[in-house]
């Protein structure tokens, strides 16, 4: 596996050849050190924007409060929803979930971020602090302007207009 970043969590796109100069993102790897263990998962092109759209609404929420509006983030458990994994991972065949802790009279504390996905490379489970939350996010960001807006939506080519 290749270097993880300096918060021990790294995002790599896997892209193969297209048409002409275009490169198409056929996944993501991402990869991480925990203090609760190594992870690694494989998340599909439109899996990894998802993952990217729960981190940035966990970040939002739990990580910089008071940016944005309460809203529904799913903070239970997941190995006690359900046995198979594509069974709690819904439409998208990956989820994201903050583990937070809640004293009484103050606002819940985020402890880890769990990410988790099936993939046909296989099912992939990923545990986050708040710092490789941000780090995860900010790469998958990254991902997705490089590789998907400009090259696989038509995105912003002048060129090709």
């Amino acid at each position: 596996m290749r270097m993880l970043g300096k918060f021990g969590a790294e995002a790599w796109p896997i892209v193969m050849a297209g048409q002409g100069s275009r490169r198409v993102l056929l996944k993501v790897i991402v990869g991480c050190n925990h203090p609760l263990g190594h992870g690694r998962l494989n998340p599909s092109a439109d899996q990894a924007l998802y993952v990217h759209s729960r981190l940035t609404q966990v970040a939002a929420e739990l990580i910089h409060p008071g940016h944005a509006e309460r809203q529904s983030i799913a903070e239970s458990d997941p190995a006690r929803r359900h046995d198979e994994p594509a069974a709690r991972l819904g439409r998208y065949g990956a989820e994201v979930w903050a583990l937070t802790s809640r004293w009484e009279r103050s606002r819940p504390e985020l402890e880890v971020v769990l990410i988790e996905s099936v993939h046909p490379d296989g099912h992939g489970v990923v545990r986050l602090t708040p710092e490789q939350t941000l780090y995860v996010r900010d790469r998958l960001e990254q991902i997705s302007i490089a590789h998907l807006h400009e090259n696989v939506w038509g995105g912003e080519d002048a060129r090709r207009q």
